[in-house]
């Protein structure tokens, strides 16, 4: 969060790191042109950037380790798997439309 930024944006972005307890990242590399930009790919490993193939490897299991699950909350209440697919269609609903919500609209 920038004080450079909108007032709205700052609040958006408190927000979401607000929604969750740790946030982390794994710079993944670039998968392939083939895979970035031909329509026709098709998922076979040999389009696929062997470096990329090798950070994947390390990447996957290290997500799914059952020390690294963490059971998911919304605003404080623990939510099943069921719950948190219906909460990503309704977010997904949001975004259908041709124009962009605006910030605080998705908050409500």
């Amino acid at each position: 969060v920038s004080d450079k930024q909108h007032p709205e944006l700052q609040s958006l972005r408190e927000h979401i790191t607000k929604c969750f307890s740790d946030i982390s990242c794994f710079l993944m590399p670039h998968p392939g042109l083939k895979v970035a930009t031909c329509p026709d790919f098709d998922g076979k490993l040999s389009d696929i950037e062997p470096e990329f193939q090798k950070q994947l490897k390390i990447f996957v299991p290290m997500v799914l380790a059952s020390e690294n699950l963490v059971i998911k909350e919304i605003a404080g209440q623990k939510v099943k798997a069921k719950e948190l697919v219906q909460y990503f269609k309704s977010y997904l609903e949001i975004y259908k439309g041709d124009e962009l919500p605006e910030p605080k609209s998705m908050l409500a």
